[in-house]
């Protein structure tokens, strides 16, 4: 069995307070990560290394069009960033944006196209929290739940609004956690692939 205020104290010390209320932890102590599907895999340390090695290689961040001399170090987590409230500002770096909510009610606004994908067993941000918060942007629906498939099995749900030029496709991944990407690979790629092929770029920025 995890030991939850460990784990998450140490990895996740911005968003502490904010996740391991008493009431969330009332209902998730019993749980043994152990017999959930897409758990994080034990080999952490060694996804971080290769993820590093993979990302700081001049060939990969030439191909992803990263601009030479814009980025120093590439890592995982940079533990130097945390959520902080009465923290000053940098140049790079707001401290205390506890929500990006705002942001989005601009960009009904705009013609743009919004994917946000959560894991359904993502117990960091919630799926059902983040649906909510999508609900409070009155964007109507376009598209109601479906579900979403791969290798003919059904590798989540699905939905979207839209309202003038702007869209939003919200997505769930069944059996993945936080790291949708390294739990579910695969269904994470199909995912970002069907929606980049079914949208055509507009931007009024």
């Amino acid at each position: 069995m995890y030991n939850f205020n460990q784990i998450y104290y140490v990895e996740f010390p911005c968003i502490t307070t904010l996740i391991l209320s008493a009431l969330l932890f009332q209902c998730i102590r019993n749980i043994n990560l152990a017999n959930m599907l897409g758990t994080v895999p034990d080999d952490t340390a060694d996804i971080k290394i290769i993820l590093d090695a993979w990302a700081n290689d001049k060939e990969v961040q030439k191909a992803l069009h990263i601009r030479e001399g814009t980025i120093g170090v590439w890592e995982k987590t940079n533990e130097t960033i945390h959520f902080i409230f009465g923290k000053n500002d940098t140049i790079c770096y707001s401290y205390d944006v506890s929500s990006t909510i705002v942001y989005h009610e601009q960009l009904i606004s705009r013609n743009c196209h919004v994917l946000i994908i959560s894991g359904d067993h993502d117990m960091i941000i919630p799926y059902l929290g983040t649906e909510k918060w999508i609900k409070s942007l009155g964007v109507p629906i376009a598209r109601p739940w479906n579900p979403w498939f791969v290798d003919d099995q059904v590798a989540g749900y699905q939905m979207a609004y839209a309202t003038k030029g702007y869209s939003l496709t919200y997505a769930t991944v069944k059996g993945a956690g936080h790291s949708l990407q390294l739990n579910k690979p695969k269904e994470a790629s199909f995912l970002v692939d069907e929606w980049l092929t079914s949208h055509t770029y507009i931007s009024d920025f």
